[in-house]
């Protein structure tokens, strides 16, 4: 018997508390976004949980900047902890250039530095990011 509980991929909304609102007819999956002052109680111990929680998968197309990701897909009942992350990396974190060493950067990312890892996403807005990013501190330096 099929699960009658909706995925994030499906045509649906989602409250924060993950949810159904109502369905949506439409060619993009819509989540619905908490407002500022909501989101504002995650905090660094709340991301810490997150992180714990997911599973990151070496991203072994491009080994020559190591790094690791997950992907909202794989935790889809996690996903209002996911887009609380994607704003706190967002909201506390730096933008640097990438490649670093580069006179031409390519990106401009948000990194979050948190216990030995630097997070960032690749600059979508946040609910319609769907990819975490993380690489070692002394390792993203290189």
């Amino acid at each position: 018997m099929a699960s009658s509980r909706p995925r994030l991929g499906d045509d649906l909304a989602f409250a924060r508390s993950g949810r159904l609102l109502r369905a949506i007819p439409s060619r993009q999956p819509v989540v619905a976004w908490p407002a500022q002052d909501e989101r504002m109680g995650f905090t660094l111990d709340n991301a810490r949980s997150y992180i714990a929680k997911v599973r990151w998968h070496f991203a072994s197309t491009m080994p020559q900047w190591p790094h690791e990701y997950t992907v909202l897909e794989w935790r889809q009942e996690l996903a209002p902890e996911f887009f609380d992350f994607v704003a706190l990396i967002r909201s506390a974190g730096v933008v640097r250039p990438w490649p670093r060493d580069s006179a031409s950067p390519r990106y401009h990312h948000t990194y979050l530095e948190l216990d030995g890892w630097e997070y960032w996403t690749m600059g979508e807005p946040v609910q319609e990011t769907g990819l975490i990013n993380r690489a070692q501190v002394e390792t993203a330096r290189e």
